[in-house]
């Protein structure tokens, strides 16, 4: 009977030895990762670069779209104060292999809900800047300036915010879009004419507005979750974080994966703009996770605030659905094989007190 035993857990400590081996026979290459990773780039120009680039002609790709227009930075962050009206540069290139003309002209940008899917059209207190923006067109300002640019040229483009005497504390949001006129080759937005269908491209430049009155980060965690055990996909760590502020902050995250003797496998540090007034939920993945192991999983969100911080280590297990089969198909195999053996030698027994 002993024996027996021992066999059961022989085959236990192999199905298990497999998992717990798993984390760092297929993780094996995996680099660790500590790169902030920022969901807007608020890169400008330094002065005199920008001039530089305007106007200036770069040779195309005889293979590129006839229209293809970019805008640099993809964000902005500007100072707001009451009265004053500030002066802020941005870049178009047209990469594509045709001239054409682009208007300029500024939408309010909202959140619609906690995915962060995005709202152009809706005014809100929080996206007033959208009426504040104007646009040079030589000695005039005007509200939506068209421009015609050349193939691999690129154009420094000025606009103002003119922030009105009375003002909210706190953010203020909008987008700057570039968008072509409508043509045969361009992409996105489609319009129709006497022609057929027509279409136009447009491209957009995020304006994080901040007053310089009373501002307040308040940041909060509304879930956190890790997954404790998996038989299929990846490793995942989810939160969700609320602004009930005024203003936008980032939130901070870190998840990194160790195996069960501690060697590092994976880590990623990244930061998402938060705006006020919003909950934004956010997964993070390991894309690589191994078929199974067992995993210590580390989580941590940080926000401003005091309920804005919060972290948890866990063990996590990954053993697929084919391997749970696998062990009951085996555990099946050993008690059959028991109770065969037990019932032989209880027949024997019987034999010989006979």
């Amino acid at each position: 009977m002993k024996k027996n035993t021992i066999k059961i857990i022989a085959a236990l400590a192999f199905i298990f030895g497999l998992v717990g081996l798993s984390a760092p026979v297929f993780a094996e290459g995996e680099n660790a990762e500590g790169k902030k990773e920022n969901t807007t780039d608020t890169s400008t120009h330094p002065e005199g670069e920008a001039d530089a680039l305007s106007g200036k002609i770069q040779e195309i790709s005889p293979d590129a779209p006839p229209v293809l227009i970019q805008v640099s930075p993809v964000s902005s962050q500007v100072i707001l104060e009451a009265g004053k009206t500030s002066e802020h540069t941005m870049t178009i290139r047209n990469s594509g292999s045709s001239d054409f003309s682009y208007t300029l002209y500024a939408t309010p940008y909202s959140i619609t809900n906690e995915n962060y899917d995005v709202d152009f059209t809706t005014e809100t207190p929080r996206t007033q800047i959208a009426r504040w923006i104007k646009f040079y067109q030589g000695d005039k300002i005007v509200d939506k300036p068209k421009f015609t640019i050349k193939s691999g040229e690129t154009q420094l483009v000025k606009y103002l915010v003119e922030v009105p005497a009375d003002i909210p504390a706190g953010g203020q949001y909008a987008t700057i879009f570039a968008e072509t006129e409508a043509g045969v080759n361009s992409k996105e937005v489609t319009q129709s004419d006497n022609s057929g269908i027509r279409t136009a491209s447009r491209v957009g430049m995020i304006v994080y507005g901040r007053t310089n009155g009373d501002t307040t980060e308040e940041g909060s965690i509304t879930d956190f979750n890790i997954p404790g055990f998996l038989t299929s996909g990846n490793i995942t760590a989810t939160s969700k974080v609320k602004n009930s502020g005024n203003t936008d902050f980032e939130a901070e995250y870190i998840i990194a994966v160790k195996s069960i003797l501690g060697a590092e496998l994976y880590k990623k540090q990244s930061s998402y703009n938060i705006l006020p007034d919003t909950e934004r939920r956010v997964n993070l993945e390991w894309a690589d996770t191994p078929f199974m192991g067992i995993f210590k999983v580390y989580f941590k969100v940080h926000a401003p605030g005091n309920e804005g911080t919060r972290e948890e280590e866990k063990l996590v297990i990954k053993f697929p659905i084919i391997m749970i089969i696998l062990t009951i198909l085996v555990l099946t195999g050993l008690t059959i094989g028991i109770i065969m053996v037990v019932r032989k030698r209880r027949e024997r027994n019987s034999r010989l007190a006979v």
